[in-house]
C-alpha cells in the first residue's frame, strides 16, 4: 500500500467530504479512467479525469467507506459500496468504489490431477484481512484439502495441498468465514477427465485461460501465475510496459504453465496472451505494482502514517545506538513484525514471539513452538525464543500474552487481567536464581473454584522451584540454603542488601574467597576485610597491613587512625564481610 501523503490527514480530519483543491485538465470530453472499482480495505488507487476542461473537485458520498483526497487517492476505509465524484466544466462524474475488507489471489484457479494420490499445492495470498481464512471442497471423495504442514505464513501467503481420491470433478472454495458472500475464490479440480488435445497443435481453436486476470503485487515482490492451454507451444505472451513488472515462463506441465511476474516499480501494466496463429484470440491480465510501506525499517520517524488507524512502533536493537521505526496496520501481528525486524537487524530478542523458528540467532538461546490462539492473528505456529535456562512462568507468561488469554491456575510472572469481577489474583514473592532478583509471580483463581489448600501448594512449590542458588553469585533475595552445608553473607551494594551463599570453610583461603567474590560484585574494598587482592588505598587517610598465613600472601585495609594489630586471628572476626551490619 502506497504511503499517503500528509495532506491526507487533514482532509481526514474534516467532516465534508469535497475538496476544493482544483487540477487542470484539458478541452476534451472528460472521462474518469475507471467507473467501477473494487478496492481493498487500507488500500488505495488514484482516480483520473481524461480530458474536459477547467479544475475538477474530488469528493465522496460516504467516506467512512472510502475517502478520495484533492489528488484522486482514493482509500478503502470500510466494507461497502460508495461513488467517488469528481465535478469539472459543470458535470459530475461518477465511479462506483466497493470496498471489501481483503483480497484473496490463488496461484492456481484450475487444477487437473490424473489419478487417485496425485497432489498439488496452491499458495493463497491474502492482501488485507487473514483471520477465518477458511479451504473447503464441494467433493471430498474427488479431491480433499489440507493446509502444508508446518501451517505458517510467509508474509501474506500460505499454502495448501490438493490430493486426488477418485475420478471427478470438484471445487475448492477458499473464503474468509466471517465475510464469506464477499471474499471468496474457487479452483475448478477435474481429477482423470484429461481433454482431448485436438488433431493439430496449429489449430486456430486454442484455449488460453489464465488462473487469474487482475493482479496486484508490491514492487520488489513476486507472484505466480498458472496458465491452462490446449497447444502451450501456440501460445505467446508479452507487457504493454516491462518497466512496471517483469515476466518469465517455467516449463510446460501437461495442459498448465506456470508464469513468475515481478514488480519492478510502480504502476499498471497488461500481460497478454495470444495465439500465434490468431491474432484476435488472445486473454488480457491486468497487473497493479504499488510500494506496500508497511513492515518496513526507517531509520528516522516517518512524517505520515498510510492510514490514521496504522501505528508507527519503534525498534531498539540491543547493543546498538540506532532507533528503528516501522509502520504496521491496526491488529497487526507483533509476531510477523518480530520476524521481519529479526531477519533485517540479524538479531533475536528473548522472551519475543516470532512466526518463524529463530535457528540460526544464537548458540546460547532455543525456541519453543506452540499454536496461535489468537484469533485476530493468522492461524499457525508461533515461536518463542528463549535462553536455555528458561523458567516455565516466562515462558507461560509470554504465550498468555500474546494469545490474550490467561488460564486459571497457572503462575505468571505478570498480572494477569481479570475478565470476570469475581475472580481473584494471588500474588507472592520469590526469588530468581538466574537474575539474582526479586520478582513477583501471580496466579488467577476463579471465583467459583477458590481453593486455599491448592493455592497455597502451587505458592510453595512455585517458591521452592525457585529457590536454588550457586556459590558466590549475589541475589537480591535471601537464597533457602542449606545451613548445615552452606552460609550467608550479606552486604551492600548501591544502598541495597544483597545476600552470598558460601561453602562452610574455616580457612582463610576460603574466607578470602568469598571477600573477592563480594569485592567482585560491588568494586569497594571494605576496612578490616582480608583480601587477596591488593586494595587501593588513600594516602591521606589510609594504609594497607600486609600478613602471611603459610605460602600465601593476604591484605587488609585500615584507617590510619586505628590501632590494631596485624593479626590473622583478629581479621578471621571479619572475614565473612559482615563487620558493619
Amino acid at each position: 500500500m502506497k504511503i499517503l501523503r500528509s495532506l491526507l490527514s487533514v482532509i481526514m480530519a474534516v467532516v465534508m467530504a469535497v475538496s476544493l483543491a482544483a487540477v487542470s485538465v484539458s478541452a476534451e470530453e472528460a472521462a474518469l479512467n475507471y467507473t467501477n472499482i473494487t478496492l481493498t480495505k487500507g488500500y488505495q488507487t488514484t482516480l483520473a479525469v481524461k480530458g474536459g476542461s477547467g479544475s475538477v473537485a474530488w469528493s465522496s458520498e460516504d467516506s467512512s467507506i472510502a475517502s478520495v483526497n484533492s489528488k484522486g487517492d482514493v482509500v478503502g476505509k470500510a466494507a461497502g459500496t460508495t461513488n467517488i465524484c469528481a465535478k469539472t466544466g459543470g458535470t459530475t462524474l461518477k465511479c462506483k468504489v466497493t470496498v471489501v475488507v481483503a483480497k484473496i489471489n490463488l496461484s492456481e484457479s484450475n487444477v487437473t490431477l490424473s489419478k487417485k494420490g496425485d497432489t498439488k499445492v496452491v499458495t493463497i495470498e491474502v492482501k488485507g484481512e487473514k483471520s477465518g481464512l477458511t479451504v473447503g471442497t464441494s467433493n471430498r471423495s474427488v479431491v480433499s484439502a489440507s493446509w502444508v504442514t508446518p501451517v505458517k505464513w510467509d508474509g501474506n501467503k500460505i499454502s495448501f495441498m490438493l490430493t486426488a481420491n477418485s475420478t471427478g470433478t470438484a471445487t475448492i472454495n477458499v473464503y474468509l468465514k466471517n465475510y464469506a458472500s464477499t471474499i471468496y475464490k474457487k479452483i475448478n479440480v477435474n481429477v482423470g477427465n484429461v481433454p482431448s488435445a485436438g488433431n493439430s497443435s496449429t489449430a486456430k481453436n486454442v484455449t488460453i485461460l489464465p488462473g487469474e486476470t487482475d493482479i496486484k503485487i508490491n514492487t520488489g515482490d513476486r507472484t505466480e501465475l498458472s496458465v491452462y492451454s490446449t497447444y502451450h507451444s501456440d501460445v505467446v505472451f508479452a507487457l504493454s510496459d516491462p518497466t512496471v513488472a517483469t515476466v518469465s515462463a517455467g516449463k510446460v506441465n501437461g495442459y498448465w504453465r506456470n508464469f513468475t511476474i515481478t514488480g519492478n516499480k510502480s504502476g499498471t501494466t497488461t500481460l497478454r496472451f495470444a495465439n500465434k496463429n490468431n491474432a484476435n484470440s488472445y486473454v488480457d491480465v491486468k497487473i497493479t505494482v504499488s510500494n506496500e510501506e508497511y513492515y518496513v525499517l526507517y531509520t528516522v520517524m516517518p512524517t505520515v502514517k498510510p492510514l490514521a488507524t496504522d501505528k508507527i512502533i519503534k525498534v531498539n536493537p540491543t547493543n546498538s545506538s540506532v532507533t528503528y521505526y516501522m509502520i504496521v496496520p491496526e491488529n497487526y501481528d507483533p509476531a510477523y513484525a518480530n520476524t521481519v525486524i529479526a531477519k533485517k537487524l540479524n538479531t533475536y530478542v528473548y522472551g519475543s514471539v516470532y512466526t518463524e523458528a529463530p535457528y540460526n540467532s544464537s548458540s546460547n538461546g532455543t525456541f519453543y513452538p506452540f499454536i496461535n490462539a489468537n484469533s485476530k492473528y493468522n492461524y499457525g505456529y508461533r515461536y518463542v525464543f528463549l535462553p536455555k535456562d528458561y523458567s516455565k512462568v516466562d515462558l507461560d507468561t509470554v504465550i498468555a500474552a500474546y494469545n490474550e488469554k490467561y488460564d486459571y491456575w497457572t503462575v505468571y510472572s505478570q498480572k494477569p487481567p481479570v475478565t470476570n469481577r469475581y475472580d481473584q489474583v494471588v500474588a507472592w514473592d520469590v526469588g530468581d536464581p538466574r537474575s539474582g532478583r526479586t520478582e513477583t509471580h501471580y496466579l488467577l483463581v476463579p471465583y467459583y473454584g477458590y481453593d486455599s489448600d491448592r493455592i497455597n501448594k502451587i505458592k510453595s512449590d512455585d517458591i521452592a522451584q525457585n529457590s536454588t542458588y550457586e556459590h558466590y553469585v549475589g541475589y537480591d533475595f535471601l537464597p533457602s540454603v542449606d545451613y548445615s552445608k552452606d552460609s550467608i553473607v550479606s552486604y551492600s551494594k548501591n544502598g541495597n542488601r544483597k545476600y552470598m551463599a558460601v561453602p562452610q570453610n574455616d580457612t582463610i583461603a576460603g574466607l578470602v574467597k568469598a571477600n573477592e567474590a563480594v569485592l567482585k560484585d560491588t568494586g569497594i574494598f571494605e576496612y578490616n576485610v582480608i583480601y587477596s587482592t591488593y586494595p587501593t588505598a588513600n594516602a591521606d587517610s589510609e594504609y594497607v597491613a600486609t600478613f602471611i598465613d603459610g605460602s600465601a600472601r593476604y591484605y587488609v585495609l585500615l584507617k590510619k587512625d586505628t590501632t590494631q594489630e596485624s593479626n590473622v586471628n583478629y581479621y578471621k572476626t571479619y572475614a565473612n564481610g559482615i563487620k558493619d551490619d
